[in-house]
């Protein structure tokens, strides 16, 4: 009988061996903390990333119907040059405008005379409302602007790393890490303008993008140059 139960306990300890880890006091042990390393990773990698701008979200309302809303946009994008918003828009740099209609949802573009992804993109949708419809969304970087950003980001911080590891001839630990440390230097300041220049131009960007779905949502009668302001 004692020899059937250590063998009903031996194959009990195997297969909880087969299925993950056997505490020493007896409690199965799952193979959680692969898991809690990645998800501990990908937490490093988010915190890391909370640096670059993030997106505003933009609400408003009108009183029409979204399909009314909708046409009233196509229409600005393709007469954009003869609506009080293009003024305004010329001086910071847009020359017209893209939309984008993705099944309920759609991206604004602005574009430029320049070659290249624009700073910001608005995305989102228009939903009906007890009052007609509602825009909401959000302005964020254009998917090449952020990985253009995390890029730089990645280098600044490898270049002084790879520096203190170097070897260079005639050159003490204490010399290492001062020039490591001069590079770290220049790096942060690359980083930091970067980031100061691409934060200017979603927030001028924008304006204009806010200002062209105002107008939008206004009826057809009214020009409107748009006065919302993201949320």
């Amino acid at each position: 009988m004692d020899g059937a139960r250590r063998l009903t306990r031996a194959g009990a300890v195997a297969s909880a061996r087969i299925e993950g880890d056997l505490h020493p006091h007896g409690a199965i042990m799952t193979r959680s903390g692969s898991r809690g390393s990645i998800r501990g990773h990908a937490e490093r990698e988010a915190a890391a990333l909370n640096i670059l701008p993030r997106s505003r979200r933009v609400e408003m309302s009108s009183d029409v119907p979204p399909a009314a809303v909708l046409d009233r946009l196509r229409r600005l994008a393709a007469n954009w040059r003869g609506s009080t918003l293009a003024g305004p828009a010329l001086q910071a740099g847009i020359h017209g405008w893209s939309i984008d209609e993705r099944g309920e949802g759609f991206v604004v573009r602005p574009r430029s005379s320049l070659s290249g992804a624009p700073v910001a993109i608005f995305e989102g949708s228009v939903q009906p409302s007890s009052s007609g419809s509602s825009i909401c969304g959000h302005i964020r970087l254009h998917p090449f602007t952020r990985l253009f950003l995390i890029v730089v980001i990645v280098v600044a911080a490898a270049v002084p790393i790879g520096a203190l590891f170097e070897s260079v001839p005639r050159e003490d630990w204490h010399q290492h890490v001062a020039r490591a440390g001069k590079i770290l230097a220049i790096s942060t300041l690359i980083v930091a303008a970067g980031l100061l220049m691409v934060s200017g131009g979603l927030r001028v960007l924008g304006r204009h993008i806010v200002a062209l779905l105002t107008a939008a949502a206004q009826p057809a009668g009214e020009p409107g140059a748009g006065t919302g302001r993201p949320a």
